[in-house]
């Protein structure tokens, strides 16, 4: 794997066995992402008010989604890590509304 984890481009074959489920593709992927996407969290903080307690299941989450629905459609030529910080982004907003319209309710 690539020495800046900015890099995160696997080869098709690893996207393969990802769409497969293989368990060292999956823990491959898990250590190389798992950390850069709290580290986007951290930064972002601000643009997403979630809590840090929440990052780790955000974190767990998208990549769990994404084993199940995303993986077999990855661009092979695109790196994997801006796709998922995005996704990760995205899930703490909508986990900030969620729980701006539960205040609200209550």
């Amino acid at each position: 794997m690539p020495d800046e984890p900015e890099d995160f481009q696997p080869p098709p074959e690893f996207l393969h066995q990802l769409a497969k489920r293989d368990r060292a593709a999956v823990a491959t992927l898990a250590s190389e992402c798992a950390g850069p996407l709290l580290d986007h969290l951290r930064k972002t903080r601000r643009r997403h008010g979630r809590p840090e307690e929440e990052w780790y299941d955000i974190v767990q989450d998208i990549l769990a989604k994404f084993l199940a629905k995303d993986a077999p459609a990855v661009d092979p030529n695109r790196p994997l890590l801006p796709y998922l910080r995005q996704i990760a982004l995205n899930r703490a907003r909508d986990l900030a509304k969620e729980a701006k319209r539960r205040a609200e309710r209550e």
